[in-house]
């Protein structure tokens, strides 16, 4: 990944083996990596990097870009959803009830206090939560500003805002649309899963 940040090479090579339409079928065959509390090194040790060594580390500048802007604490965000703050470094009662316990070491290793954790930190090693891909704090969090995005754009195609709203009939068509048959009408595929996020391979 370090060897193409800010390099369009692979998408504008349009042949067989790279290209928009190579790399989109690429994508549906591939399964994702699983959801962790681990950056890969390419973004963690290697950002950037244009030469051994030189490259940035984007946890450590995503928490850094936190408090630049005044980004309240891991608690204050656990208030705001509804869920407890946690009152000590331990994984029981009224602690880090939503990390296990290497990951409430090491951020006990780094904070004087649960109150102080950035929140970055808090919801990177947070346990995924069932049925999701990130921890209970940053699902709400995701799920609020997706609910924002939604109900602020008076463009959104399901807001029902006059003059700019689609009539029934248009919606039932749009709702119709796939990722795949996308892929399908604009690109030089032949065939495509149904589900373009499903791989056939997990079958």
């Amino acid at each position: 990944m370090e060897d193409h940040f800010f390099s369009t090479r692979l998408i504008r090579n349009f042949d067989d083996k790279f290209g928009p339409d190579a790399i989109s079928r690429w994508m549906t065959t591939q399964f994702k990596s699983k959801s962790d509390q681990f950056l890969t090194p390419a973004v963690r040790n290697r950002l950037f990097q244009t030469m051994p060594k030189n490259g940035f580390d984007l946890s450590a500048l995503n928490i850094q870009r936190g408090r630049d802007h005044g980004i309240p604490a891991y608690n204050r965000w656990r208030k705001f959803c509804g869920l407890h703050a946690a009152q000590h470094f331990g994984t029981n009662y009224k602690g880090l009830t939503d990390h296990d316990s290497l990951s409430a070491k090491a951020l006990k290793s780094v904070y004087r206090s649960p109150d102080d954790i950035d929140l970055f930190a808090g919801d990177l090693t947070e346990k995924i939560a069932p049925g999701a891909l990130v921890g209970p704090t940053l699902r709400c969090l995701i799920g609020f500003q997706f609910m924002l995005f939604k109900t602020g754009d008076r463009f959104f195609y399901e807001n029902n805002f006059y003059p700019t709203r689609f009539s029934a009939a248009q919606l039932q068509q749009i709702k119709k649309q796939t990722l795949s048959a996308l892929y399908c009408r604009t690109m030089d595929v032949n065939t495509m899963p149904e589900s373009a996020f499903d791989t056939p391979l997990a079958g």
